[in-house]
């Protein structure tokens, strides 16, 4: 314990504190990420087709049935139905087109089901698309796919169990896929509610009146079929009703989620569904695999779809951290980065994010951070060991492209760095050069000089030992061959391959909406191409109502209570973003203006410059790029490397103006914390009143 708290005395204050902010801002970030509760398995309901007989599915629904703890009696408490939740997964139809389900009801399984309700629930629909032929087409229900609704009209007595036990649910128009569906009752005393609600018991009914579609032909049969069609009822829970994203998705996410489904069925697929698969179509393939793992190992969530790009938020933050603690040579000003980047908002809301969006900024940010070490001190030793961080650096730039292929253009200012670092590596080789050969004192002739000390002259054959210079020489060489062959390779050949090994699992789903899975075009090299070019030309764009980048909307729901999510900068840290890069062309300006640059001025030139370009490619790639987020994040985050660094400079001046300086800083974390709060319910999606929301959301 006295060494663990020795070492931590030899830390900064300012380092320590940013391991607590890093701390509460996971910790923050993974509490409020979503719900956890799942819909277990999906089952495609079927139209009649070119079948002789519907396909229908019936359930039957029984009274609650409540045991003794030693399971020795039971009694029944009658329900009656006053809820029904359905979760659709997709909508095999045009975009825009309006699936029909009918839920017919009756007390014999052999009835006719006279009595029924219809629900009407509209695609997904990619807001670029516009009606054909100028036919006006049905708006898309904002959130409707993947998340839980309620779309059968019930009358406000509901239905008894007693007088409907059977329920009978067919698709009209369209294959529908179904995530879950529950029935919600609540308990009667005699013929009066108790308003004590819970789950009905529901099950399957496996008779013939369950109109069942499967490949005989093919070996399916009716027993695969009926478990198959179980899983409409494998998560029996009530859903929540809160309209937060917390329990609900946005529509990108519908997105990321339908791209998802696609990977789970893997190589199946109908052929009455081609041309009617949909998902995103801005992130490459590795994002898609990353969020398929959170979502395997957490459960098709909202905290499972989240949770990697949360986790890439916080590493954005700590390689962010590094990188301005290396460019900068200042706890302070990483630091006061971190701070900023914290309380900006978006990095929790878009860590909130259930897209690849985040993911492929930390995979850049570790890059340029790696990069930087090689730019900053060149390699260490002339071993391999000493490359390690380039080879890192050059995987992890190949995997920014992977998750979306418009990385590549911030990734070239990478290669640019490295460049740079040769550059300078070189420079340091003819220092070292010109310094070993002005240490060594002048020699003579080596025979003469031999006989002078009383020495023979080595034998022929024998090796002579190398001299400094020579020495200094190899090892250059070594490195400056060693260097550009590992970030090259590595680069290159991860680019190459993360693609092939990615693209694998993920083929299927990218064949679903890319090609006919039918009869495929592309092989997976055309497929890896399609993803790559998804991040420039692909796009599940923001509808209108999202508004413009800067306050974008990730979320709204519905109802008299309703939240919404906004990915937007905190104001007071914008001011302080723009702040930075104003201080970096002020500087900029006073040191090219300089009578002569000195080795303080050449360091400063080298801290400012590396951000400044990190703005101008982000900003560039943003214009054009699908998932535009990312790089308006990636220009923020180094804005705020640049305002660290002002901060550091101004509060260590001497006198008054530091004085001034630092007190002014206190007044601006005081209003970097007002604003954070201001936009708190927008960030971690508040529910509020309608009448509230309307004012600023109409």
């Amino acid at each position: 314990m006295r060494k663990m708290f020795a070492k931590l005395k030899s830390y900064s204050a300012y380092f320590c504190a940013f391991l607590i902010l890093a701390f509460a801002f996971l910790a923050v970030g993974l509490g409020t990420l979503g719900a956890t509760a799942t819909t277990g398995g999906s089952y495609e309901l079927k139209t009649r087709g070119s079948s002789a007989v519907e396909p229908a599915i019936v359930f039957h629904l029984s009274d609650y049935r409540e045991e003794t703890e030693d399971g020795s009696s039971s009694s029944t408490t009658p329900l009656v139905v006053k809820h029904i939740y359905l979760n659709v997964g997709a909508i095999y139809a045009q975009e825009g087109a309006v699936a029909t389900l009918r839920l017919g009801r009756a007390y014999s399984v052999t009835s006719s089901y006279p009595n029924y309700v219809e629900a009407s629930i509209a695609n997904f629909r990619q807001a670029d698309q516009s009606a054909e032929d100028g036919k006006q087409t049905v708006a898309a229900t904002e959130n409707a796919l993947w998340n839980w609704t309620e779309p059968f009209e019930i009358p406000e007595d509901g239905w008894r169990i007693s007088s409907y036990q059977y329920y009978k649910l067919t698709a009209r128009n369209c294959n529908v896929r179904i995530n879950e569906i529950v029935f919600v009752g609540e308990k009667l005393d005699g013929n009066q509610g108790t308003g004590e609600y819970c789950v009905v018991p529901a099950e399957i009914y496996e008779g013939e009146q369950t109109e069942l579609v499967y490949n005989s032909a093919a070996g399916e049969t009716r027993a695969q079929a009926l478990e198959e069609a179980k899983k409409l009822l494998d998560a029996q829970e009530i859903p929540a009703s809160s309209q937060s994203s917390f329990y609900r998705y946005g529509q990108e996410e519908v997105s990321s989620l339908l791209m998802l489904e696609h990977f789970q069925e893997g190589n199946k697929y109908d052929p009455e569904n081609i041309g009617y698969y949909f998902g995103d179509r801005s992130y490459n393939a590795l994002g898609l695999d990353l969020l398929a793992l959170g979502t395997a190992i957490f459960g098709v969530s909202p905290f499972g779809l989240r949770f990697f790009p949360m986790l890439a938020s916080f590493g954005v933050l700590v390689a962010g951290y590094f990188l301005v603690k290396r460019l900068t040579r200042s706890d302070k000003a990483a630091f006061v980065f971190a701070l900023l980047y914290a309380l900006s908002n978006a990095a929790f809301a878009l860590g909130h994010f259930g897209t690849p969006l985040t993911i492929g900024l930390f995979f850049f940010v570790l890059s340029l951070d790696l990069c930087h070490r090689f730019y900053a001190g060149g390699m260490k030793k002339a071993s391999l060991g000493s490359a390690v961080p380039l080879a890192l650096s050059g995987i992890f730039g190949a995997a920014a492209v992977c998750v979306n292929g418009a990385f590549v253009v911030p990734v070239a200012g990478v290669v640019a760095l490295f460049v740079c670092g040769m550059f300078r590596q070189r420079a340091a080789m003819r220092y070292r050069l010109a310094k070993t050969e002005a240490e060594e004192a002048p020699v003579p002739a080596e025979g003469a000089q031999l006989a002078a000390e009383g020495e023979q002259p080595a034998a022929e054959g024998e090796r002579s030992v190398p001299s400094e210079k020579a020495k200094v020489a190899a090892e250059y060489r070594y490195k400056n061959i060693l260097a550009p062959v590992v970030f090259g390779l590595t680069l290159l050949l991860g680019l190459f391959v993360i693609a092939l090994i990615a693209m694998v699992p993920a083929s299927y789903a990218y064949m679903r909406v890319y090609d006919d899975p039918s009869a495929p075009a592309n092989g997976i090299f055309g497929l890896a191409w399609k993803a790559f070019a998804a991040g420039f030309v692909g796009g599940t764009e923001r509808t209108a109502s999202t508004g413009s980048l800067f306050f974008y909307r990730l979320f709204q729901g519905t109802g008299g209570t309703y939240a919404v999510t906004l990915a937007t900068f905190n104001f007071v840290a914008l001011l302080c973003a723009l702040a930075g890069v104003v201080y970096a062309a002020y500087r900029l300006v006073r040191i090219i203006m300089a009578k002569e640059i000195g080795k303080e001025q050449r360091k400063e030139l080298r801290r400012i410059c590396v951000p400044l370009a990190g703005i101008v490619l982000s900003l560039a790639t943003a214009f054009f790029a699908q998932g535009a987020l990312a790089f308006l994040l990636a220009a923020f985050v180094f804005a705020a490397a640049l305002f660290g660094d002002a901060v550091r400079r101004y509060t260590e001046q001497e006198g008054k103006a530091g004085k001034v300086c630092r007190i002014l800083c206190w007044v601006g974390l005081g209003l970097l914390i007002a604003g954070f709060a201001l936009l708190l319910v927008f960030t971690f999606s508040v529910p509020l009143p309608a009448s509230f929301m309307a004012k600023f959301f109409a």
